[in-house]
């Protein structure tokens, strides 16, 4: 916690820019996957009425999920570009200790 707290001391902007660029995927998973559970619930609990119109329904219900699917390739690609950075200081490290 202690930590935390320091981090949140000394960040500038750019640091917040990449925490949200790294939560917001993770939030939209969270609040689209809520959509599709409250669209499934209605489509078998009718008195429950969460929304009661069908055309509203299904365009929330694609949005949803398109939206669970961006953030999936967002976060996918998030780690594929870290990978790919850690490797190519690898090979830059390895590289030059052979030199030496």
């Amino acid at each position: 916690m202690r930590r935390a707290i320091q981090w949140i001391k000394r960040a500038r902007l750019g640091d917040w820019l990449r925490l949200l660029d790294k939560l917001l995927p993770h939030v939209a998973i969270i609040l689209s996957g809520m959509l599709v559970v409250f669209f499934l619930i209605d489509r078998v609990n009718k008195p429950m009425a969460f929304m009661t119109n069908e055309f509203h329904k299904r365009i929330t219900f694609a949005l949803a999920l398109m939206a669970i699917y961006l953030a999936v390739r967002r976060i996918s690609a998030m780690r594929r570009a870290e990978r790919d950075a850690y490797r190519r200081r690898l090979r830059q490290y390895k590289s030059g200790n052979s030199a030496r």
